[in-house]
């Protein structure tokens, strides 16, 4: 309806003449936390419609700073030109792409094997830019055609071109060093544009020094032809030669949310969830980044329907890959679902209010579909007959309507349905058949979290004996290791291959022998204990006969981390 989304436990009318900087404030503390949570090498992508897009890039260029801004995507993700904008059809989204270190990110490249070719090394064509927008890629080269001898000025004089302080050329200083090589025999060779201003190359200068020292014919380098009463560098491309060129902002064939809400229909045969993300353009990103890793995590902390999940598991099983992800949503639904659940006088506390929320009747089911399989009805389609619907065709309509009849009437056993539609400009008469079938799973762990709240209590030692409680969940999530093999009041073992993980949480010793017991019916090669203590320290006496033990305190250090976060949110 016109209810946008939640902030600070109410929802946000459209018309709220404070949304945008309710929506920033929201953004901005989970904003935070992800950048916290992001590893040197880790790139996050961030989803967003033409409501907050530009507030969005000047909360993202503050928060993980505009030098780590890798691009945008334009996600084509509607399939029609449908909507209530009367003006422009808004038929895109974008993605931004922000990177935790900008030199430290790897995202994926496009692959060409060359085809023998050769290039103007001076930037040119519609990407034609002028020195001063590329400034480290404006230098001079040096060339002596007698003795095929290829340079470029050294280091301490490259330094002296421009001024990254003032954001000026020196060039008096230019002209300094072409009357310097070309009394020594050499041709001075800069990068003019094709209406005589200083341009730029097209390689950095790293990259040119590399390929001048080329000599290979079978590789690519830089070759030099006579131009006028001066030379024109040229890069070569020999045949078979595979270069690296950047992938493409315009997302127009990833699929579309209709896609994904027919995705989502294949596991639960009905409509459940509005706006669907399909797996088209989530596994396009994934890949992305993650394609030349062996593991790692994924986090969506706005989960919806789960679309990150499905895709990573689909991507694992294709490539080989153990990438695990962490999908993380709170349990909203729709108002009017939330009115109605009220109405029926069901308490928003209860079990039967909660299971219709978007987790628990959606996210959660999902994943475990995928994991376990599911049966799956849908339907193919088979174009029959089309015409254009141009001026002659329709003085004719009649004559076609019963061409389309008679077809129709031939094939009807052929089909579940036989219709008329209009797309584009065309009528089409298509056949549809309604197919059944048996998706196979793709086993995996699969673990469902449900966040608590902890009352504050003044004792801080009593909050400590309540965390320790508590923690298991964190724990296991944290060491990775999740399978319950020893269940007791005041002590819980996990394993998981070959790891042991031991929690003891209660206050006191008086179990601790009963708890290393335990520990030692099970092998493993490594074994890690969170032993609770008041300080920060556990008694190195407890546990020195468990050979290869890593013991570590709690509660303390998961306090530490709340009241980290919590100074962050201050």
């Amino acid at each position: 309806g016109n209810k946008d989304f939640m902030y600070n436990d109410e929802y946000i009318d459209k018309e709220d003449s404070w949304r945008h900087s309710k929506w920033i404030s929201f953004m901005y503390r989970r904003l935070n936390l992800a950048k916290e949570l992001l590893a040197e090498d880790g790139v996050i992508f961030i989803h967003i419609d033409e409501n907050e897009f530009a507030q969005l890039k000047l909360l993202c260029d503050e928060v993980f700073d505009s030098r780590n801004f890798i691009g945008a995507f334009v996600w084509k993700g509607r399939s029609g030109k449908g909507g209530t904008n009367d003006k422009i059809a808004t038929e895109h989204e974008y993605i931004y792409c922000y990177a935790k270190k900008f030199e430290k990110a790897t995202i994926k490249t496009i692959s060409k094997i060359s085809d023998n070719r050769k290039e103007q090394l001076r930037q040119w064509g519609e990407q034609a830019e002028y020195r001063e927008e590329r400034q480290t890629m404006f230098f001079p080269l040096l060339y002596k055609p007698e003795e095929d001898i290829k340079s470029t000025i050294p280091e301490e004089e490259y330094r002296r071109i421009y001024d990254p302080v003032t954001d000026t050329f020196d060039d008096d200083y230019l002209d300094e060093l072409k009357i310097k090589y070309e009394n020594d025999g050499w041709y001075f060779i800069l990068p003019y544009t094709n209406n005589g201003r200083f341009g730029r190359w097209r390689a950095g200068r790293e990259k040119i020094i590399e390929l001048l020292a080329e000599t290979d014919e079978s590789k690519e380098r830089i070759t030099f032809e006579e131009d006028g009463d001066s030379y024109k560098p040229y890069r070569i491309y020999p045949e078979g030669n595979v270069t690296e060129t950047a992938i493409g902002s315009l997302l127009l064939d990833k699929g579309t949310a209709s896609e994904g809400t027919k995705e989502l229909k294949m596991i639960f045969k009905e409509k459940v969830f509005d706006t669907t993300k399909p797996l088209g353009v989530t596994t396009y990103l994934i890949d992305l980044v993650m394609f030349n890793k062996a593991e790692g995590v994924v986090l969506d902390f706005f989960a919806g329907s789960g679309t990150t999940g499905q895709a990573i598991l689909e991507y694992n099983k294709a490539n080989n890959k153990n990438i695990k992800f962490i999908l993380c949503t709170n349990n909203e639904m729709k108002e009017s679902t939330r009115r109605a659940l009220l109405r029926r006088g069901l308490l928003p506390d209860s079990e039967e209010f909660k299971k219709h929320g978007v987790c628990r009747k959606v996210t959660y089911p999902k994943m475990k579909a995928v994991i376990e399989g599911y049966d799956y009805t849908g339907k193919t389609e088979e174009i029959l007959k089309e015409i254009k619907l141009n001026i002659t065709n329709l003085k004719r309509m009649e004559q076609h309507l019963q061409t389309f009849d008679s077809i129709a009437e031939e094939r009807k056993k052929d089909f579940t349905s036989i219709s008329k539609k209009v797309v584009g400009e065309k009528l089409l008469l298509i056949g549809t058949n309604k197919v059944t079938g048996q998706i196979e799973g793709i086993p995996s762990n699969l673990k469902y979290y449900i966040t608590d709240i902890i009352p504050k209590n003044k004792s801080k030692d009593q909050m400590k004996v309540i965390m320790a409680q508590k923690i298991n969940d964190l724990l296991c999530i944290k060491e990775n290791c999740f399978h319950l093999v020893e269940d007791k009041l005041h002590y819980k073992i996990y394993k998981q291959s070959n790891k042991i993980l031991g929690i003891y949480t209660f206050f006191m010793e008086t179990y601790i022998q009963d708890f290393i017991d335990s520990l030692k019916e099970y092998e493993a090669e490594q074994k890690i204990i969170y032993s609770f203590s008041f300080s920060n320290q556990v008694n190195p006496t407890l546990f020195s006969n468990l050979e290869g033990a890593t013991v570590k305190a709690i509660p303390t250090f998961i306090l530490n981390i709340l009241d980290d976060i919590n100074r962050r949110k201050s």
